[in-house]
């Protein structure tokens, strides 16, 4: 893209460089004194901030502006830059009331800072893709954003977490779309606007329109008539109920990203999928009705890239389910069941009509993703089988997979273990299910290998879970390292087979487990509620287990052994424990963290004569 290429070469030249401040080399950059000085002089008569109340010399001839209003203005009519004609950009920074936490202070100081609208005068220059949730600010200094990265001057404090709040949300005046007819970005993120002017389709040269994190409810019907409209931000507007009927008019449009609304639903209307030049859409809600947005339209979006979230997967029609094979831009996929019922809106009869609905197994196995995936989430399916297509081998990118159940009828996983490069799974809420057999693992014999490149195994709330048996060939799960099993009080044991790699073992609410297989390498064991804690009892050989963590210990007595030579920690959350019995076996042991363990006493005795230290925590 160009603008990174642009900003790859000021990277190369030196003029903007890492901040040592960031952990990442990519987190943030810093930019020269000089160079700062020397592009506020270049730009002097181009480009300007300025504030409502500020009596200020503005040249005709002003292309790029952000404009701060004043304390006490609710309507923003911009009559400072009333000369301004020819006006380009337009950014409205954040609310003047600003409250920030404050990290990485002297003396670890943590506190609240009010900002004026001075404090922010010179940090918003130009930027139309700052993206503000998170940043850092240097005290007291001016500091420039451009293209998602911050160019910090000098460094005194960090503000980390950066969000603002608006005590009353600003109103557009109709006269300042009459002013600035020339516009091609307008930014009014983070203001509290409630409602645009219906005049706004009169910006006829308009390319780039953020609203993030307002207060917007509706748009107006004239926003479909910004045929030059590439961008569309409406990010975290939670309050937006329903896109404008005419939305299939924008055919220009780039790159739409839409609040993400987990609770309710978004209406949408039929049309989309004539945006065939959409590259970027961070949601598309399915509607139940033939004037909503149906599956099928997603046939047109060939061009999608990055992540697709799919809303609503329980208000499908028909069975004309797009081919998402085709967008092999498309890297990760979310399919989402059970997203609220229909808001009323003025597309037509919102009434849902369940019985046409397809069931889920059917929508799920007609969304087979594209080759070139590399991460699928599916959330509150809600059928009664998976699709075969979920262990096809040709997945060759395919690398994070979390299936998430709401239903009692789906018993069997499929063959997951054909997945070449599969490095994370996790499956919760199959409550039917009651065995773990070989078809999991995709293996016809013992000589096959399954799952070869796991690194991350998760398995909870499977309340029927008895029995997990696999075959494993000796080489299975060979790069398996975390394994966590939450609220699966059937299960009786783990398979001898797993691998031996296994260095962090997350155990919860397992009643029924009484035994875990040998696990040679495992250097952190996490036993939380209802687990039986004799799990590392003297028959068990645990010659590298480094940090041990027991929460919700149900007995009055814990006792240590001499299998664990390498426990360095041991920490205890929320336990009914009074005594703890074998310290002296634990020869590594160099911290005792207490959390929440009021009647336990260590004696004095048992303090001086040993060599660990102990640690309350609130």
């Amino acid at each position: 893209m160009l603008r990174v290429y642009i900003f790859d070469e000021l990277v190369q030249r030196s003029m903007l460089q890492p901040s040592q401040f960031c952990k990442t080399k990519n987190e943030g950059y810093i930019m020269h004194d000089l160079i700062h000085d020397l592009a506020i002089f270049i730009a002097e008569n181009q480009c300007l901030s300025v504030m409502d109340n500020e009596k200020t010399s503005i040249s005709t001839n002003l292309l790029h502006a952000s404009f701060v209003p004043s304390r006490d203005q609710v309507t923003l009519n911009f009559h400072v830059l009333g000369r301004a004609r020819q006006l380009r950009t337009l950014i409205v920074p954040m609310s003047r009331h600003m409250q920030s936490s404050i990290y990485n202070l002297p003396n670890s100081e943590t506190r609240e800072v009010q900002f004026d609208e001075r404090d922010f005068r010179n940090s918003y220059f130009w930027n139309v893709s700052a993206q503000l949730n998170y940043m850092e600010y240097e005290w007291s200094e001016p500091m420039i954003m451009f293209q998602d990265h911050v160019v910090d001057q000098k460094h005194t404090a960090m503000v980390k977490a950066f969000q603002c709040y608006n005590s009353s949300g600003y109103e557009i005046s109709e006269s300042m779309i009459q002013m600035f007819q020339q516009l091609r970005v307008l930014g009014l993120s983070y203001t509290g606007l409630e409602k645009l002017p219906n005049l706004i389709g009169e910006l006829k040269h308009l390319r780039y329109l953020s609203l993030k994190e307002t207060s917007i409810t509706c748009l107006p019907e004239s926003l479909c008539k910004l045929y030059n409209l590439q961008v569309l931000d409406l990010d975290r507007c939670e309050n937006l109920c329903k896109l404008p009927r005419g939305m299939k008019n924008l055919t220009e449009l780039r790159h739409l990203t839409l609040p993400i609304l987990h609770d309710s639903h978004l209406c949408m209307p039929r049309g989309m999928g004539n945006l065939t030049n959409l590259q970027t859409l961070s949601a598309f809600y399915v509607g139940g009705d033939v004037y909503h947005c149906g599956i099928d339209e997603l046939t047109g979006l060939l061009n999608l890239k990055g992540e697709l979230k799919i809303y609503g997967l329980d208000r499908v029609l028909q069975q004309n389910f797009p081919d998402l094979s085709t967008m092999r831009s498309v890297k990760k996929l979310i399919l989402h069941w059970n997203n609220g019922s229909l808001v009323k809106c003025n597309y037509g009869d919102t009434e849902d009509d369940q019985s046409q609905y397809i069931n889920a197994t059917s929508v799920l196995n007609g969304l087979e993703p594209p080759k070139s995936i590399e991460e699928l989430v599916v959330k509150v399916f809600d059928g009664s089988r998976l699709p075969s297509w979920m262990g096809n081998c040709s997945y060759l990118n395919l690398s994070s997979m979390r299936l998430d159940f709401c239903n009692d009828s789906c018993t069997e996983l499929p063959p997951l273990g054909r997945l070449p490069f599969l490095k994370y799974l996790s499956v919760q809420g199959m409550n039917a299910l009651r065995r773990i057999g070989p078809e999991f693992c995709g293996c016809t014999s013992r000589v096959a290998k399954c799952f070869p490149r796991l690194e991350t195994l998760e398995f909870s709330e499977m309340l029927s879970w008895e029995e997990w048996d696999c075959n494993f060939h000796e080489n299975s799960f060979r790069s398996l390292s975390e394994l966590t099993i939450g609220s699966c009080s059937r299960l009786l044991k783990l398979p001898p087979g797993l691998s031996p790699s296994i260095s962090t073992l997350e155990l919860q609410d397992c009643d029924s487990l009484d035994s875990i297989p040998m696990l040679p390498s495992l250097t952190s064991l996490r036993l939380w509620g209802s687990c039986p804690f004799y799990l590392w009892s003297r028959s068990l050989c645990l010659p590298n287990l480094n940090h041990l963590l027991i929460s919700f210990y149900q007995l009055h007595i814990l006792e240590f052994f001499a299998n664990l030579p390498m426990l360095n920690i041991v920490r205890l959350e929320n336990c009914k424990i009074e005594e703890v019995i074998g310290l002296q076996h634990l020869k590594s042991l160099k911290i005792m963290e207490l959390c929440g363990c009021p009647d336990l006493k260590l004696t004095q005795d048992i303090l001086q004569q040993s060599n660990f230290c102990v640690m309350f925590a609130p």
